[in-house]
């Protein structure tokens, strides 16, 4: 089962807890895969890394798909998954 995470906005705190709380609730629901549509300008380089982190090392595989700006930051996060797509 795919679970779906659409995220466009900036990197922050705030958000990267909506984003992890998602990715855990994904996992707890027993997801096989997760997809993130993903849009960003960057934003705090701690919490980037931080999710960045959580992202390589999820036991489920994540996806990531480009959907608008990946700028700064951003970038970490885009690559930290093992499958990206963009359009």
């Amino acid at each position: 089962m795919d679970f779906y995470i659409n995220f466009e906005g900036i990197i922050n705190r705030d958000e990267s807890l909506k984003i992890a709380n998602a990715i855990n609730m994904a996992m707890s629901s027993g997801a096989t895969r997760i997809i993130i549509f993903f849009g960003s300008l960057g934003g705090s380089i701690y919490d980037g890394f931080i999710l960045a982190s959580l992202i390589q090392n999820c036991k489920v595989p994540v996806v990531i798909h480009a959907v608008n700006h990946i700028d700064s930051i951003a970038n970490v996060i885009y690559m930290s998954a093992k499958e990206r797509t963009a359009e």
